[in-house]
């Protein structure tokens, strides 16, 4: 420790320390929406597609989203429209995923080329 306050060893060591802990965070942010790229195969991502899917199909039933909402003491509009914003989102990380395999495609495509 330094005469008047921390020495920038340590300083240096808390600001990185904070980084991983922020690192960390978003990391788990990134696997809870289902888009942590640098950890999933192709196959993973295909099947957190398909769940994906699944809910939607399931939830875009007004009557069952209806009787699930139901219990928050909404109106029908309130219910319709945050079913819908659901099912918006959902469709939303389905697109980010099959940008993504497009992108891993594209790489072995040109990866392919420059080896010949």
């Amino acid at each position: 420790m330094g005469i008047f306050g921390k020495s920038e060893e340590e300083k240096k060591r808390e600001v990185l320390e904070k980084l991983k802990a922020e690192q960390d965070e978003l990391k788990k942010v990134l696997q809870a929406l289902g888009i942590d790229f640098d950890t999933y195969s192709e196959d993973e991502m295909r099947k957190k597609n398909e769940v994906d899917l699944a809910v939607i199909a399931s939830t875009h039933n007004l009557d069952m989203a209806g009787k699930i909402l139901s219990a928050f003491n909404m109106s029908n509009h309130e219910r319709i429209a945050l079913s819908n914003h659901d099912t918006l989102m959902r469709q939303n990380w389905i697109l980010i995923r099959q940008n993504e395999l497009i992108i891993r495609f594209l790489k072995d495509i040109a990866r392919t080329k420059n080896k010949n």
